[in-house]
């Protein structure tokens, strides 16, 4: 009992040195998903206790917040240093590894123990990031191999690692919402494994019911958080995980394409950054190899453990090749345009564990040579700890742990900080693409005691949200977006870094057109109506009727006298068309048509109403439910630098006028860089006054774009091009001339965007 003490005070002694040298560390600034999880941890040290877990883009969380209350300890014992999340993650993943290997060599012995140690070195050199990012897709990976090991313990009738096999497979699931298809098929298959090989070998397991026990008490603590916020609040968390994932719909992936992107990973299982790389759909004869050699080494160490009636060791690779098959199968039903690779990268931890179980038969020849099982483990646990802390000790732009960190622009975040120190409070409203940098943003000054609120359905704590604030408002945009709002005198560019910015909009004192909401009796002619023109729009996709917007079906704005307005930008209900007419001026008769994507959507008229003193806005088309959350003015140079020029768009995300600026991106540059306008799928761009010739433009490589003579002109297919990424082609004929033309993306991978629109000679 002594010497456990001693271990206990000396574990206690290395937790303090490493929480001081933590805090000696310089600070990380984090952007994205990262910010999105300092986040959580950050509210929990302030008392906001968490229910769910990680943020999903499809609006829901991960069911459970386990690493968020794991790393809430030892964040607050370092004065919240944002490295402490990164050694919380480095410490769950050494401690499951080495922990695995201690079953196997309690199980198999040194051979197999040392195999797996090995593997586990193996991917914490090639996929350092697994060890040390807080990612939650990456930190169930190593627990993920402690519970295959656990399990089948469990299969050989080792009732007491049932308690700890629970809490592993919660960790798995809580961490991200993939792991359940797993987690439900290993159960019942440990199950029918302890029946079958548990007659071989059926070791002591004194005391099961005290096990069981355990085991409940381990679910009900882990699953309390989730099961309460399902219960406290409306619809829950929970249920919107079932709604999303049982409603019909969605994009799908044939058994071909899920094979095919195993077998690349079996094939090369380091190769691409695991945070963003796509996955080929195509069955190379490479991939195909790794995966006939993959089954035969299964299928080889499955009959050697049978004949050998080794329970362990056939229950372990019995329960890893299921989980790859499982893994493989549930690709197919990827709601999403194209597999990523942290969406299989996973696999490599089961498919690992068949490979160092035949590694082991093959050391099993020396198994009288090889050091015991402690001494493996030990240097197995001393070997992770090594490379986990060079890695973690590494300059931040080298370090693969901060692949989603190394383009952070830590100098706006530092800008604002120093711009905002002492303001009580700062309303942030990310645009477009920059939500990663506003996260980023968020979670800085949240750190430095800024109080920040965001628009709903900005993916942070409820308490963040705020539907409308008078505070003073961070912008995080694009940089050539700052440049354009530069202008304003109510705009301050608090700082730009590469592709992004910081700005400040003091909305109390923003200089704005007068608005006119009809139909008379509603309000008073000539009553200003802030709702509709205060400079604050919802985020995209947020309900029709948020507070806020109005619900109406016509509205007046007055023209402001400002030289080169470009046209009008308009926030409202995505299904609803609208016609805008000049009433005092010049005749203007233009349309806003539907978007795709549902809730509140920017739509934006590239028309100069020029001579127009006042434009009325009226629903003509719709479901009947007609909401108006903003209208501004778009301002700038007369026309973009490009030949072309803009009259409509729908459904685009970005700038359209990146579309026309005379600018073609380089071939291979990425679809979603800020020299493109992202296009969502049914969006268009529509243009004018387009002469004869063959028409051309920079998109996304691999879809197919159309164009149309508006009204029922001649049509031109642009097809799809080898390569990567924004590559040019131009239509197989040339196009008559055309007062309106309608350039839409018609099939593809659903990720669309446009670089440049053009005519060739």
């Amino acid at each position: 009992m002594a010497a456990r003490w001693r271990w206990v005070a000396a574990g206690g002694l290395g937790v303090l040195a490493l929480a001081v040298v933590v805090r000696l560390s310089p600070r990380l600034a984090l952007t994205g998903d990262l910010s999105l999880l300092h986040l959580g941890v950050l509210d929990a040290s302030q008392g906001e206790l968490p229910l769910v877990g990680a943020a999903s883009r499809f609006g829901w969380y991960h069911p459970g917040p386990a690493f968020t209350w794991l790393a809430l300890p030892f964040f607050l014992l370092t004065g919240g240093h944002e490295l402490s999340l990164f050694v919380v993650a480095a410490g769950v993943a050494v401690g499951a590894a080495a922990a695995a290997v201690a079953g196997v060599g309690r199980a198999q012995g040194s051979a197999a123990a040392l195999a797996l140690g090995v593997a586990a070195l193996a991917l914490a050199l090639g996929r350092p990031e697994v060890f040390t990012s807080t990612w939650n897709p990456l930190v169930a990976w190593l627990p993920l191999l402690l519970l295959l090991t656990l399990l089948a313990r469990r299969a050989t009738r080792d009732l007491r690692v049932t308690p700890y096999a629970v809490a592993a497979a919660s960790w798995c699931v809580q961490a991200h919402v993939s792991f359940a298809p797993v987690v439900a098929v290993l159960v019942p298959a440990t199950a029918l494994l302890s029946w079958w090989v548990g007659r071989w070998r059926a070791p002591a397991s004194p005391r099961p019911a005290s096990a069981w026990r355990a085991a409940l008490g381990v679910a009900a603590v882990m699953w309390a958080p989730p099961i309460w916020e399902q219960l406290s609040r409306s619809p829950g968390n929970l249920l919107a995980l079932a709604r999303f994932f049982l409603a019909p719909g969605g994009p799908t992936h044939g058994a071909g394409e899920a094979l095919a992107a195993v077998g690349g990973l079996l094939a090369h299982p380091f190769e691409g950054t695991v945070f963003s790389a796509q996955v080929g759909s195509h069955l190379t004869g490479g991939s195909l190899a790794a995966v006939l050699a993959w089954v035969l080494v299964a299928g080889l160490v499955l009959v050697r453990a049978w004949r050998r009636r080794g329970a362990f060791g056939f229950a372990l690779a019995a329960l890893a090749s299921l989980t790859v098959l499982v893994g493989t199968a549930s690709l197919t039903r990827v709601r999403a345009p194209e597999l990523y690779l942290h969406y299989l990268a996973w696999l490599t931890v089961p498919a690992g564990v068949v490979v160092a179980l035949g590694l082991g038969e093959v050391l099993g020849r020396f198994e009288a040579r090889l050091p015991r099982p402690p001494v493996v483990v030990g240097a197995t646990a001393l070997a992770l700890s090594l490379a986990c802390g060079v890695e973690l000790s590494r300059p931040q732009r080298e370090s693969a742990f901060s692949l989603a960190i190394e383009s952070t622009p830590r100098a706006l975040f530092e800008a604002a900080w120093r711009r905002l120190r002492g303001q009580p409070e700062v309303h942030l409203v990310p645009v477009g693409a920059a939500w990663g940098v506003g996260a980023g943003a968020m979670a800085y000054l949240e750190a430095r005691g800024v109080r920040v609120t965001v628009q709903a359905p900005f993916p942070a704590r409820v308490s963040h949200q705020a539907a409308r604030s008078s505070a003073p408002h961070l912008v995080a945009a694009s940089a050539s977006a700052a440049a354009a709002w530069a202008r304003r005198s109510d705009v301050e560019v608090v700082a730009t870094e590469g592709d992004w910015a910081l700005v400040l909009q003091d909305v109390e004192a923003a200089e704005r057109p007068r608005a006119f909401v009809t139909p008379p009796g509603a309000w008073s002619e000539g009553e200003a109506r802030p709702a509709l023109i205060d400079g604050e729009v919802v985020a995209p996709g947020t309900p029709w009727n948020p507070p806020g917007c109005l619900q109406l079906t016509s509205a007046e704005v007055a023209v402001p006298p400002t030289p080169g307005l470009e046209g009008l930008e308009v926030w409202g209900d995505h299904n609803d068309t609208w016609e805008v007419r000049c009433v005092e001026g010049a005749p203007l008769v233009a349309r806003l048509e539907p978007t795709p994507a549902p809730g509140i959507q920017r739509r934006v008229l590239l028309v100069e109403p020029r001579d127009c003193a006042r434009l009325r806005l009226s629903v003509v088309a719709g479901d009947g439910l007609a909401s108006l959350c903003e209208v501004a003015f778009l301002t700038g140079p007369t026309r973009p630098a490009g030949a072309l020029r803009l009259r409509q768009v729908s459904g685009v995300r970005d700038d359209p006028r990146r579309a026309v600026d005379g600018f073609v991106p380089d071939a291979g540059t990425a679809w979603d860089a800020p020299e493109a306008a992202r296009v969502e799928p049914g969006g268009f761009l529509e243009l004018e006054s387009l002469a004869a010739g063959r028409l051309c433009l920079a998109a996304d490589h691999n879809d197919t774009w159309e164009a149309r003579c508006l009204p029922d002109g001649e049509v031109s297919a642009l097809s799809p091009k080898p390569g990567w990424g924004l590559v040019s082609r131009c239509a197989e004929g040339p196009l008559p001339a055309c007062p309106r033309l309608r350039v839409a993306p018609v099939a593809g991978d659903g990720l669309f965007s446009v670089g440049e629109v053009w005519q060739a000679p």
